[in-house]
């Protein structure tokens, strides 16, 4: 039978393998020029399969040499690397349901093509492996057929939830010491003041730091008196930090029950209780206890929080201002939590445009490094476009 065009999903037609990767460790600094050529040659011929030409063309025969030279390979050994660190880097981009090679249906193995004259510059390559990029892939278990209903494409090629790239970003930050560092330095060219370390960065995601600190003042079941001076002498501190002049001791609001035996969290005070006691300045306080950052990074020297969107904007309703409301987190945190001592916590924004802050399109360069597994890396390129 004739050689068919066979996507990366099984086992016994993919490139993708522990050796595969192994042999082609060498070549990871080139993979961002790599990813670069392939896109100029997909954007001009969507539908072509001669990627691996375009890729060899534009790094050049010296560049080759300079490989062989300075890896002690010979030239034909680096040509036969790059030609399978191509689909590797294709795989990692969209993943192996999208990447196809030319394969003889017998055996598996790849069926080569002669070099075509539209490559006038490649002498020195004879013959090379048709790949293409599918524009919609099959899911990963193999092909399923459109009939009308539900497309056939992986979940990963149309996830929407906002929550699932924060964790992919979570993930390679506390995995890659070098995205760590390339994440700094994105964060710095937006906020110089922002002293985030790579080598000593903590990661939480979704952050109810307020909330969290609250409830170590104490059991509040038990409710001793250390608890309970704890918690006034946060309240007053609270208060005081809005500039407030209302004492916990002027309404019941503050307390659990009449008989004022135990304050309230922030987080608990009631809507309601607030504005009719005129207290609507109060209001933001409930829900800095109340909100959960995206992420908040901390290192010894300062901290950030991030508030991610994908498709939604900044929530604003009714008096409330999502970025208002983690400033004042922010603020809190520096005021009043000893374990910040202090250390300044700045606030940004993530969403598609970056007009605020930094976009998914920028936070994916600077993580897109050696070593990121496939899936993440696809996660990650999807976010980028998810939200348009």
């Amino acid at each position: 039978m004739a050689p068919t065009f066979t996507p990366h999903t099984h086992p016994r037609f993919s490139s993708d393998t522990a050796r595969s990767r192994r042999r082609t460790a060498w070549l990871e600094p080139l993979r961002g020029e790599i990813r670069r050529l392939a896109a100029t040659y997909r954007r001009a011929e969507p539908a072509g399969t001669q990627v691996t030409l375009a890729v060899l063309d534009g790094l050049g025969q010296a560049r080759l040499q300079q490989l062989a030279q300075a890896s002690s390979r010979s030239e034909d050994t680096v040509k036969k690397d790059l030609g399978l660190f191509i689909v590797l880097v294709l795989i990692d981009e969209h993943g192996p349901a999208a990447v196809e090679t030319l394969r003889h249906d017998v055996n598996g193995k790849n069926s080569t093509r002669s070099r075509t004259a539209q490559w006038p510059n490649l002498t020195w390559v004879s013959r090379y492996t048709p790949h293409r990029v599918r524009a919609t892939a099959a899911v990963e278990a193999g092909e399923l057929e459109d009939a009308g209903g539900f497309r056939g494409g992986a979940y990963l090629q149309v996830n929407r939830e906002e929550r699932f790239f924060c964790f992919l970003v979570g993930h390679v930050l506390l995995a890659h010491r070098a995205a760590r560092a390339a994440f700094v330095e994105l964060v710095q060219g937006s906020h110089p003041d922002c002293a985030l370390d790579p080598d000593d960065l903590q990661v939480f995601v979704e952050a109810a730091a307020l909330r969290d600190f609250w409830n170590d003042l104490g059991d509040p079941v038990a409710y001793d008196e250390e608890t309970a001076r704890r918690r006034r002498a946060v309240v007053d501190g609270l208060l005081a930090h809005v500039g407030s002049d209302v004492s916990v001791d002027d309404h019941d609001l503050f307390w659990t029950s009449p008989a004022r035996a135990k304050l309230w969290s922030p987080g608990r005070w009631s809507v309601a209780a607030l504005k009719a006691a005129g207290l609507q300045e109060l209001l933001p306080l409930k829900w800095a206890f109340n909100a959960k950052p995206d992420f908040l990074l901390v290192s010894p020297g300062g901290a950030l929080l991030i508030e991610a969107k994908l498709e939604s904007g900044i929530g604003r309703a009714e008096g409330y201002d999502q970025l208002q409301v983690q400033r004042l987190i922010a603020e809190l945190l520096t005021a009043l939590v000893p374990a910040f001592g202090g250390v300044p916590v700045a606030l940004t924004t993530l969403g598609t445009s970056g007009d605020d802050g930094l976009s998914w399109a920028d936070v994916f360069g600077a993580l897109d490094v050696p070593g990121l597994d496939s899936f993440t890396r696809a996660g990650l390129v999807r976010a980028t476009s998810a939200g348009r």
